[in-house]
This record gives structure tokens, C-alpha cells and sequence, in this order.
């Protein structure tokens, strides 16, 4: 397997979990999250509405490389749809737990640290707080707010996540910066990722910015595999689904 393709199947759940995260209600509330997310890479700007769904124990979230992901804690899997191909690939937690020794060193102990820098400013009448994260070679600019505070089934999943994932750096990192807004009691507002692409020897910034949040129940077939998907052929080293 190729240090590219993993470096692709690691930043599409990478992105997939930064962009979850939910509003307080009074109880657990399945959750729909729409976005606007901007990259630019090079000369070339694209920007498209993303939407996150949320349960307790599943995620469904678009990366700006056209695929979805589903994660489902119940199933302890991850699955990757590729929309252009009409593709699927599912991968259990074990998985990438053994897919790892494939990876970059760089990923197999990634480290996330978090500086807070005191700066203020309201957003389109939000008032936000600037975080700064460090998350192996890429840094995260986030603008959190109070106003917008974090769900109960929200701070569930990653509970659950967190536990299910202890053993797979690249991902559980990313439940440990959701835990960073649950102690401050605050929602990402605005994210801005600077992404190094060593294989395109360019430097990717995504941007995402909250747009709107209901809390319609979810219906399951979101987050099945949709029909005429084909299972992806897994790379020679790759563990198969079981």
C-alpha cells in the first residue's frame, strides 16, 4: 500500500471527525450540522456546503475530496464512500489499529497540543474565543463560541469514540480535540486546517464555517451504504473487512 493512499484514507477520517460536534438540549438529540467549507490549494479555491449528521452512535460527514464517511461506534467501524466511483471501503477499529504499521512514523504517534491565545472577536454576532492546535505536522486555527454550547449525545459518541479508538493515535486524536470544547463548554464556530500534501508538494487550507444546526431525527438509511455502491479492491498489506 502506498504512503499516498494511506495518507488519503487517514485524512478522510481525520476530517470526517473534526467536523462533529453538536448544540445542548435538554436531552440526546440526533443532530444535523450544515457548513460551508472553502479549500485552497494552490491557485485553485473551491467552496461547497457540507452536512454533518449526528447520533449518539454514528457520524456521517462529507471530506473536501468528495468522499463520506460513516463511523458507527455500535458496529465499531468506519466506512468511506466514494461518490465519483460509487465505491465503499469499511475498515473495523481493529483494522486501523493493524493498518498503522503501514503509516507515516510521523502518524503512528500523533500528538495534539492546544495553546489558547486570548484573543476575542464577535462572528456574525457570535462571540468567539481563538484556540491554536497542533495535531502532528498540521496546525488547526479554531474561533469557539459559548453561545453555541455542546449536546449531550455529542459529548456521548465521543465518550464512546474515545474508548473504542484508545489504541489508534491518528484517529483518537481527534475525539481528544472534541474533549478540549467539552471542558471549555464552547462549539468550533469557524475551523481553519493548514494541511501539508508532501505527495503534491502543497500546503491545503480548509476552512469551515457553521451555517445552521436542527435537530430532525436522523432517518437509519443515511447512514447505509446507498445502492449500486461496489466494495473498493483492498491493497496488497491492507487488512480486509471481516
Amino acid at each position: 500500500m502506498t504512503r499516498r493512499r494511506i495518507v488519503r484514507l487517514v485524512g478522510a477520517i481525520a476530517v470526517a471527525a473534526l467536523f462533529s460536534s453538536g448544540l445542548q438540549t435538554a436531552s440526546l438529540a440526533d443532530m444535523t450540522i450544515t457548513q460551508e467549507v472553502t479549500t485552497t490549494l494552490g491557485d485553485k479555491k473551491t467552496t461547497f456546503t457540507q452536512t454533518t449528521y449526528c447520533t449518539k452512535s454514528r457520524l456521517r460527514s462529507a471530506s473536501p475530496s468528495g468522499t463520506f464517511t460513516v463511523i458507527d461506534l455500535d458496529k465499531k467501524n468506519m466506512t468511506v464512500l466514494n461518490t465519483k466511483g460509487k465505491t465503499f471501503m469499511v475498515q473495523t477499529f481493529e483494522d486501523l489499529k493493524k493498518l498503522q504499521a503501514f503509516m507515516p512514523a510521523e502518524m503512528k504517534e500523533m500528538k495534539l497540543s492546544v495553546r489558547e491565545t486570548g484573543e476575542k472577536k464577535t462572528m456574525d454576532g457570535y462571540p468567539c474565543e481563538k484556540l491554536v492546535f497542533k495535531m502532528g505536522p498540521s496546525e488547526i486555527i479554531v474561533w469557539m463560541t459559548s453561545k453555541i454550547a455542546i449536546d449531550p449525545a455529542a459529548a456521548e459518541f465521543n465518550k464512546k469514540f474515545l474508548e473504542l479508538t484508545k489504541d489508534i493515535s491518528g484517529v483518537n486524536v481527534q475525539g481528544q480535540m472534541r474533549a478540549e470544547f467539552e471542558k471549555r463548554k464552547a462549539y468550533p464556530y469557524l475551523t481553519i486546517i493548514e494541511m501539508a500534501l508532501p505527495f503534491a508538494g502543497k500546503t491545503q487550507r480548509i476552512e469551515s464555517k457553521v451555517k445552521k444546526v436542527s435537530y430532525e431525527k436522523i432517518a437509519p438509511s443515511v447512514f447505509a451504504i446507498p445502492e449500486g455502491y461496489k466494495p473498493m479492491k483492498f491493497p496488497a498489506g491492507m487488512p480486509p473487512p471481516k
